[in-house]
């Protein structure tokens, strides 16, 4: 979320030091620290690796080692509507994307950068059923904080401009198109 944040030209007002300690607060992470990583991403922005020499492989070979990786629905936060995302679990991190691969309807920022990540540390993950007090989706399950009603800290891609806002989940629900799926994706996440 920083480097894009500091390094996409699009992005009109950049963090600052002090707006980056304010959003890692609730982290485990000493000041200096959280300072050396605000200073090294300044001065070197991260790029993802290449994508593969095969033009069948266009997603950067980080994402390509991925623990899990597949379609799912994904509720949004405000207007509660399900939306198609490719999602990618690698270290700890839930990404997802508009598209997995280059092809109709995909553009380049869709394969470079994640319409949006979720850091999964200290988040858990269940099965939401009719008894949760709403109707979901089939085969839908919910990550959430162990600490109750708390936002998750996590950041999407707000608009074409590239701007990365902290996402406004007290919960991610994502439902996959069976059980099994479900089952498997709740596995990997744990």
């Amino acid at each position: 979320m920083l480097n894009t944040d500091l390094h996409n030209p699009s992005v009109r007002e950049k963090m600052t030091l002090e707006n980056f300690h304010y959003i890692t607060s609730g982290m485990s992470v000493d000041r200096e620290t959280v300072t050396a990583i605000y200073n090294t991403i300044r001065l070197e922005p991260f790029k993802f690796p290449e994508a593969s020499a095969d033009p069948n492989d266009s997603l950067p070979s980080l994402l390509l080692h991925s623990d899990k990786q597949g379609w799912l629905m994904k509720q949004g936060s405000r207007y509660k509507l399900w939306n198609k995302r490719w999602f990618v679990l690698h270290s700890k991190c839930l990404y997802y994307f508009e598209q997995p691969q280059a092809g109709p309807g995909a553009s380049d920022n869709d394969l470079k950068e994640p319409r949006g990540i979720i850091p999964l540390d200290s988040l858990r993950v269940r099965v939401v059923t009719v008894e949760d007090g709403w109707s979901p989706r089939p085969n839908t399950f919910e990550i959430y904080s162990p600490r109750g009603n708390e936002r998750i800290k996590a950041c999407k891609r707000a608009d074409s401009e590239g701007r990365l806002v902290e996402g406004q989940h007290q919960v991610y629900r994502m439902a996959a198109a069976d059980q099994q799926e479900m089952l498997s994706w709740i596995s990997a996440i744990q």
